[in-house]
């Protein structure tokens, strides 16, 4: 159990390093304007809600195994 979680870590690690390096994270908040925490937490809210979304219809439209 605890190899899989180090495994998943370093997978994820490499993907926010490989994004960082592109420029990846600057894009996403050189476009973020507000100073209200309270809008940013909506929009951030709203972004994840809508990836979630998108990776499981993924999930469903595309069959592994």
């Amino acid at each position: 159990e605890v190899s899989e979680i180090v495994f998943f870590l370093l997978g994820a690690m490499t993907i926010v390093e490989i994004v960082d390096t592109h420029g990846g994270f600057k894009l996403v908040t050189d476009n973020i304007t507000t100073q209200n925490p309270r809008l940013l937490l909506w929009v951030v809210s709203a972004f994840t809600a809508l990836s979630l979304h998108c990776c499981s219809t993924l999930q469903s439209m595309v069959k592994f195994g």
